[in-house]
């Protein structure tokens, strides 16, 4: 079940979000890849064969920041939500504290994975 300031007034956006979020169909690897489509916050939790995952992004002040908790013994691909208000040639990305390089890494499930945009 996702929610999202659009919940009232526009379902399809936040169906749009959760299909496009998460891939972590069966398995043990996946990709969540929210897209905003004009929204400023989401969050869900869906089940999958390995367990439920779940994501919760928002904007403050243009910067995203995004929770992202898969299960134990799986990884994945985190993809920061798109598009973001400000550019990341303007921003920097740390991941649970630590800067990375562009706007998609890689993580291990088991723990709540932290995202967090700032400026330069």
């Amino acid at each position: 079940m996702w929610a999202s300031m659009a919940d009232k007034n526009a379902p399809s956006s936040v169906a749009l979000c959760s299909v496009r979020a998460l891939s972590l169909l069966g398995g043990k690897n996946g990709a969540v890849a929210p897209l905003t489509v004009g929204e400023c916050w989401a969050r869900g939790k869906v089940p999958t064969a390995s367990g439920a995952v779940s994501v919760q992004w928002k904007f403050c002040d243009d910067l995203v920041t995004m929770t992202v908790q898969s299960p134990e013994g799986t990884k994945g691909n985190v993809t920061s939500p798109s598009p973001m208000l400000l550019d990341i040639s303007e921003s920097t990305i740390r991941v649970d504290g630590v800067v990375v390089e562009g706007i998609s890494f890689e993580v291990q499930g088991g723990a709540a994975v932290h995202i967090v945009q700032s400026r330069k």
